[in-house]
């Protein structure tokens, strides 16, 4: 599995560790035009590759809505999860009729859709914590509250690909 967190922007690195290393990618994200816009540049150019290559890479990814405040977390989940389906609408699904069965396409609100996002919620107390200090900052609800979905999906997902 390949963790990559495009909030400082993309490397060319972490673009071929997606491509040639994992069997499952986790693309981190915030909701914010130039998350979107570094996406998309990526995206466009694994458009590029042959079908092949490109059928077996797109089949491998998953967004992540990282630290989405958790006042307003079904909000902008919702736009986040609208703004994933855009960008991938626009570069790795199949342009398709609604009975084609065989396209690589999914609708907004599909779970299974690579632009569905595992949430990751925000809190203050996660800023800065100091994991020696504290033996089981694990515990803490706050920890458990940001990552309650997150886990056990990205768990399951990892699992899956094993399989």
């Amino acid at each position: 599995m390949v963790l990559l967190d495009s909030r400082a922007g993309i490397h060319d690195i972490a673009a071929i560790a997606i491509m040639r290393l994992s069997s499952l990618s986790l693309l981190f994200a915030n909701d914010n035009p130039h998350t979107w816009a570094g996406y998309r540049m990526l995206f466009d150019q694994w458009r590029q590759l042959p079908a092949s290559l490109r059928d077996d890479l797109r089949q491998r990814l998953k967004m992540v809505a990282a630290m989405v405040p958790s006042a307003s977390a079904p909000e902008r989940l919702e736009r986040f999860r609208d703004h994933a389906q855009q960008c991938f609408a626009e570069t790795l699904y199949d342009d398709t009729c609604p009975d084609d069965d065989e396209a690589f396409n999914f609708g907004p609100d599909d779970e299974n859709a690579p632009h569905f996002p595992l949430p990751i919620l925000f809190a203050h107390d996660l800023v800065g914590i100091d994991r020696a200090s504290v033996l089981d900052w694990h515990e803490q609800p706050f920890i458990k509250a940001a990552y309650d979905r997150f886990l056990p999906e990205a768990g399951a997902l990892a699992v899956e690909e094993q399989a």
